[in-house]
């Protein structure tokens, strides 16, 4: 038998109980303003909450932050008349030179300023790292107060 079998069988030997997931019904965290604490947190990360009433918004608020010129990339088909086409760009590599990428997020957490994204639309998610400037557009809907 091998050291991986060795270490497999005692991993398995030694798993933990499971438990069951505690009840979405409590006494979690409520905001009274939500978009404030969610604002309040991400500034306190370093990021900007720029709140708009509609995506035709998104590109003017997000153009006072980008000079004419960069490169833009975005998912998002609002903007792909500003966007590279990511359809295109098959080597990853190819993105090191974006100024801002523009990606939708699905959901918002006022309790820590997460936003949840997936790579659904993204062929290369190195996009969300790469990029010099992340803008991710969330519906207001999708703000909740707690994880």
């Amino acid at each position: 038998m091998s050291a991986r079998d060795d270490i497999l069988r005692a991993i398995r030997k030694n798993l933990p109980q499971s438990v069951p997931l505690p009840s979405p019904e409590g006494p979690w965290v409520q905001y009274q303003d939500p978009v404030e604490q969610f604002r309040s947190v991400l500034e306190s990360v370093g990021g900007r909450l720029h709140c708009v009433d509609s995506i035709n918004a998104v590109l003017p608020t997000l153009s006072e932050h980008v000079a004419p010129g960069k490169v833009v990339a975005s998912t998002l088909p609002d903007f792909a008349d500003i966007s590279l086409d990511l359809t295109v760009i098959s080597d990853p590599h190819d993105l090191e030179h974006v100024d801002l990428a523009i990606l939708s997020g699905s959901l918002a957490v006022a309790e820590n300023a997460a936003v949840w994204v997936d790579d659904q639309g993204v062929d290369h998610r190195v996009l969300y790292f790469l990029s010099q400037h992340l803008a991710l557009v969330v519906p207001r809907a999708s703000l909740v107060h707690n994880m």
